[in-house]
């Protein structure tokens, strides 16, 4: 599955892909063009729902913020 757009992984689909020994790369939306805003609104819908992924590509520059609010 491959979304470049507002959409969020959902927890059926995390189960999904995990069910199935995916590993799970996501684009931040800083990548996309998008602000800083919702990278910081999609890390806190990955932590509430408990979505650990195995990569982030990110614009270096907001490593950072990944690192400092992503809890797994």
């Amino acid at each position: 599955m491959i979304f470049f757009d507002k959409h969020f992984i959902s927890s059926k689909e995390y189960a999904y892909l995990k069910k199935f020994k995916k590993k799970i790369c996501l684009t931040s939306p800083d990548l996309l063009g998008f602000k800083i805003g919702l990278v910081k609104k999609y890390i806190k819908h990955l932590n509430k729902n408990k979505i650990k992924v195995d990569m982030v590509c990110a614009k270096k520059k907001n490593i950072n913020i990944w690192k400092k609010f992503y809890k797994f």
